[in-house]
């Protein structure tokens, strides 16, 4: 073989290795899947609060999220999915503070920031695996602050994390109903237990 054509296979030889690597590049292994350990049985769940002025914020944790395989993930947002009459203004996460003898966070009609939870500017990085026993490390905390943006009634369906692993996106939702009662209201039947 003449020494140009064998110059020009070794080039295509590394052009086309060069568009392998570049296209497996930041493929990392698996994605990881975030997961809601639902260890009730519960398919949905909700939270009434009543009397919320308008633009109070009102914070609500207490749901647990892990990592399910593959590399770590980051979420990169979460969104409030039906919401009528609701702002969804921050989210946060955090490993969960029960397995150090804390509490979850419930409901709180102030914001994440005053309750202490790290930043809520995403990206979270959810580290750790899930779990293997109820109560076992691995779990994060996933606590939401909503407030109430008109004279009515406010409410959400659930809510949507969307998060990145191994370059995938991806999604899981919450099934939690939130319905944030304005102070005079004796139509809304969630309001009136």
């Amino acid at each position: 073989m003449p020494a140009a054509n064998a110059a020009s296979v070794a080039i295509r030889a590394l052009l086309v290795t060069g568009v392998v690597f570049a296209a497996t590049a930041g493929c990392g292994g698996p994605a990881a899947r975030l997961v809601w350990p639902d260890q009730s049985g519960t398919t949905s769940f909700f939270a009434t609060i009543p009397d919320v002025p308008a633009d109070q914020p009102v914070s609500l944790g207490s749901t647990e999220v892990c990592r399910k395989g593959g590399s770590d993930l980051s979420v990169v947002s979460v969104g409030a999915d039906g919401a009528r009459g609701l702002r969804l203004d921050a989210f946060s996460f955090r490993p969960d503070p029960s397995t150090h003898k804390q509490a979850l966070l419930g409901a709180e009609p102030r914001a994440l920031s005053a309750l202490g939870f790290p930043g809520t500017s995403p990206p979270f990085l959810i580290t750790g695996e899930c779990p293997s026993q109820v109560g076992g490390p691995g779990l994060w905390e996933l606590a939401v602050q909503v407030s109430r943006t008109s004279l009515a009634t406010g409410t959400a369906q659930s809510f949507t994390i969307t998060f990145t692993s191994a370059g995938r996106r991806q999604t899981l939702r919450i099934p939690l109903a939130v319905t944030l009662c304005a102070p005079d209201d004796l139509a809304t039947a969630e309001c009136q237990r």
